[in-house]
Order: C-alpha cells, then sequence, then structure tokens
C-alpha cells in the first residue's frame, strides 16, 4: 500500500470510531472564484450527462473518485423516478464499489436521492454495502430554490442486510437533524453554483459477527436545486476528515483522471 493509500485508510478509520486527526493543511488552498470557469445553465442528470467527483482527505489530498450517471427512467404522476449508477474508484480510476441509486425529479430538478449519493465514496466503499439487500430505503428530501435559512427538511434512512443464508450482517445509515443554514455561492473545478448549505447529523449502525457499532458523524452538504450534490464535508466531532466535490460535468467525463484542487464553499466558515 503506498502512502496515499495508508493516508486515505487512516484517515477512514478515524472517521468511523470519532477518533481525531490533524485538519491543517499547507497545501491543497481554495482557487479564488474568478479562477474558476461560470456555470449558469448546467446540465441535470436527466440529460444522460456524467457527474464526477473528486474525493479528498481531512488535508486535500485526493483518495479516489466518484461516478454518477442514470441508467434508466421511469415516469408516473408527474415525478420521474431514475436509477442512478454510482461508481467509486480509487486515485488510477479502478472501480472500489458500485451501487444502483434511486433517485426522483420533477420537471428535471431533484427532489429525492438516495441517502448515500452524498457519503464520500472511501467511507461507503469501505461500509461494503455492496454485499448486502435493500431492506428498507427512505431518500433525503432535498431543499426547493428559494427555501428560507433554518427550514427543517425530513429525515432519511436506509437500512441494508446480509442474504438469507449468509452471516449476519447489516448496516443502518441515517440523516437525521437536517436543516437549511442558508444560501450559499461554491466553486469547484466544475464551475461556480448558487447553493443551498443543508447540515445533518449522518448515524452509522453497523451489526457483524455478533459486534455491534455505532458512529455519529456531521455531514455538510451543498446542494444546487436544480443539480442536486455539489460539495460535501463529514466531520468526526470538529474535524473535517473527508470532502467529496464536483469536478467535471461531461458525456465522456475520464475515470482515471485526477483533480488536485481544493474546492470548497466561497466565504463559507472552514
Amino acid at each position: 500500500m503506498n502512502q496515499l493509500a495508508a493516508l486515505s485508510q487512516t484517515c477512514l478509520l478515524i472517521g468511523l470510531n470519532l477518533l481525531s486527526v490533524s485538519a491543517q493543511s499547507q497545501d491543497g488552498a481554495p482557487k479564488h472564484v474568478s479562477e474558476m470557469p461560470s456555470v449558469s445553465a448546467p446540465s441535470t442528470l436527466l440529460d444522460g450527462h456524467i457527474f464526477e467527483f473528486t474525493t479528498t482527505d481531512g488535508q486535500f489530498k485526493p483518495t479516489g473518485q466518484v461516478r454518477f450517471q442514470t441508467v434508466s427512467l421511469r415516469n408516473a404522476d408527474a415525478v420521474t423516478h431514475a436509477t442512478v449508477r454510482h461508481v467509486v474508484t480509487d486515485l488510477t480510476g479502478t472501480p472500489r464499489a458500485t451501487y444502483e441509486l434511486p433517485a426522483d425529479f420533477k420537471q428535471a430538478a431533484p427532489i429525492g436521492l438516495d441517502l448515500r449519493t452524498f457519503i464520500n465514496g472511501p467511507l461507503l466503499a469501505a461500509l461494503h454495502l455492496e454485499e448486502l439487500t435493500v431492506l428498507e430505503n427512505v431518500g433525503a428530501e432535498l431543499p426547493a430554490a428559494g427555501a428560507p435559512p433554518n427550514q427543517g427538511l425530513a429525515p432519511a434512512h436506509i437500512t441494508m442486510v446480509s442474504a438469507e443464508g449468509a452471516p449476519l450482517r447489516s448496516v443502518t445509515l441515517r440523516l437525521i437533524g437536517r436543516y437549511l443554514t442558508g444560501p450559499e455561492t461554491v466553486a469547484t473545478p466544475a464551475g461556480i453554483f448558487l447553493c443551498q448549505r443543508v447540515s445533518q447529523t449522518l448515524e452509522i449502525e453497523r451489526f457483524d459477527a455478533g459486534t455491534q457499532k455505532r458512529s455519529v458523524l456531521r455531514l455538510e452538504t451543498w446542494l444546487m436545486p436544480t443539480l442536486g450534490l455539489v460539495r460535501a464535508e463529514t466531520f468526526a466531532g470538529t474535524v473535517c476528515f473527508d470532502t467529496m466535490a464536483l469536478t467535471n460535468i461531461g458525456r465522456t467525463a475520464p475515470l482515471g483522471s485526477s483533480v488536485r484542487a481544493a474546492p470548497t464553499a466561497v466565504g463559507a466558515e472552514r
């Protein structure tokens, strides 16, 4: 295992066990707004575009990529129900985990997403959810454009269990205490986006081989009402130990391309 992979694994284990790490960094400074391309009319997942995110550790060192692409659509009652393929890769572009996630859209804008969409790729891959079957899944509500600050959002959760005959294992993920903290402009290598910031608590409960573990993390997400997820940051206590940011929108986004910028919310407290 090279040093970068080792660092990524260390940060991941720290987050899951609520330990402290240093989040100070001398590199990976965010770009200024003037250096970023402007996005005035972004595409959506319903356009068939590939959305590519770069994942980093708490010191903005790249750990891999996450790629989203819609693979099926079904219309019902003015809502479009989609299946979004979610691929988590390492820095070489080698897939670590692949998921088929439900998503709901209205007039091309996402109104509900599977909560796994918001979880950093390496953290999600470490839970080995692809080995489990969904027992119950309540998606995460997205805020509407122009929603006022401090508005509460409904909680979301998913419970997954091992297949019949396999060793008993289960994972439950919950997003609770969800509320808007206000609009913020977010700059990433993909452009500049006017987002709604949503603060929430992420609970992870795992049962494996007779052992039960529970982690409580803070998850900050920046959501563009017409687009969906733009950025996510996960905290153990007050320490940010991973980030995920939109770095490319296109039909042919290369999985192996590595973006080494450290995008951040413009003017947001760090």
